[in-house]
């Protein structure tokens, strides 16, 4: 039987489509690209925003031309039509999958080098513009050993980097214990991890990043630089605390990067509100920043909030962001140019080879520096930044 995959949204719902299509694999399913004709089709879906359910549905509905069944998991609010199943979580699907079809397990196909290892699922913060908590309910934690198990199967595969995601990892039940457990008990040359929540950050959990393996980067979800918008969205955090979550972490690695979300245009927020969110891009110096619209989602707080902006003037104020943050991204990878750094080669390029730094950067090398899954060291210069 034949069976096609599509994600969307965040690198949680990446390592959902992972688990499930090697899943498949070794159950002796056909995968296939998405469009071609096939038994099953199963999308990852995503409702953080307007936008992105309205691509899943769209990419709901264009699956079921090419595919006799339509399984959706993810984040979702309500069925359509076209959906045939609806599964919350990846186990629900991996179950159904093996209930269809079964086979003798099949080793499969390694594509990537880096691995996305789910730990926890859920969200108990409320933030007023969010519904993943409602969807996704409480923080529900994995065990360590079936974490520990995961990571260890893709050490044999020879994957050279886990990525360890969720909903909210530092919501994981004792996040610092896994962390330590996975450093000492396993050998993958590099562990990174997903998005950050710095209401949760701790001296002992940053502490961890003094072992290289650990490495020295975060998506550390920031929203506003504004602690007027900070407290509407119930973040319970401050800016100044943010920055001193950086600073910390910069002492253990003066290069240690950052990269981030920004959501511009909430109710309430007004010019000097975007001034605030752009004084802290450039006090943190980004890598990368990832600005988003206000997308106003149904039953949520921020829904029922009086002085919403325009959507032209929310076009205006994210240029002003992004422009910013372009500015800033390029003053700080500047402070890599000459550095020695290792290498994880990925993909074949028509230049050469692309591949990822530890602070997680792209960097291209030349056709003959590389081979896929290698770590190499390499001189950074300028030129060969991505």
């Amino acid at each position: 039987m034949k069976i096609s995959f599509y994600t969307l949204g965040c690198k949680a719902n990446q390592a959902d489509n992972s688990k499930i299509q090697n899943t498949a694999s070794q159950l002796g399913w056909q995968i296939v690209d998405y469009g071609e004709k096939c038994d099953y089709t199963i999308v990852n879906v995503c409702a953080v925003t307007n936008g992105a359910e309205q691509r899943s549905r769209q990419m709901l509905r264009s699956a079921k031309q090419h595919a006799d069944h339509i399984i959706a998991s993810g984040c979702f609010i309500e069925k359509i039509p076209e959906i045939d199943l609806y599964f919350k979580n990846p186990d629900e699907v991996v179950n159904y999958l093996k209930n269809v079809f079964s086979d003798e397990a099949l080793p499969h196909p390694r594509q990537r080098t880096r691995a996305s290892i789910r730990i926890q699922d859920g969200c108990n913060f409320n933030c007023s513009y969010c519904l993943i908590h409602k969807i996704r309910g409480q923080a529900k934690s994995r065990t360590a050993d079936e974490i520990m198990n995961a990571i260890k199967q893709r050490e044999s595969e020879n994957y050279k980097e886990v990525i360890l995601t969720g909903i909210n990892i530092l919501q994981y039940n004792d996040i610092v214990g896994l962390l330590k457990f996975i450093l000492e008990k396993t050998a993958v040359s590099r562990i990174r991890l997903g998005s950050i929540d710095p209401r949760l950050i701790t001296n002992e959990f940053l502490q961890l990043f003094k072992n290289p393996r650990l490495l020295p980067h975060m998506h550390l979800s920031l929203q506003s630089g504004s602690d007027k918008i900070l407290k509407l969205m119930n973040r319970n955090y401050t800016a100044e605390k943010y920055l001193n979550i950086v600073e910390r972490a910069r002492k253990i690695d003066p290069l240690f990067s950052f990269t981030t979300d920004v959501i511009v245009g909430f109710p309430g927020e007004t010019e000097n509100d975007v001034k605030a969110t752009i004084n802290l891009i450039e006090q943190v110096q980004f890598t990368k920043v990832h600005s988003f619209p206000f997308s106003e989602r149904p039953n949520t707080e921020a829904a029922k909030m009086s002085n919403k902006n325009k959507s032209l003037l929310i076009k205006s104020r994210m240029n002003q962001v992004q422009k910013a943050a372009q500015e800033v991204s390029k003053k700080w990878i500047e402070q890599y140019n000459g550095k020695e750094m290792e290498i994880l080669v990925e993909e074949k390029t028509p230049q050469g080879w692309l591949g990822y730094t530890p602070y997680y950067f792209k960097i291209h090398l030349a056709e003959k520096e590389g081979r896929k899954n290698q770590i190499m060291k390499l001189r950074i210069s300028l030129d060969n930044i991505s």
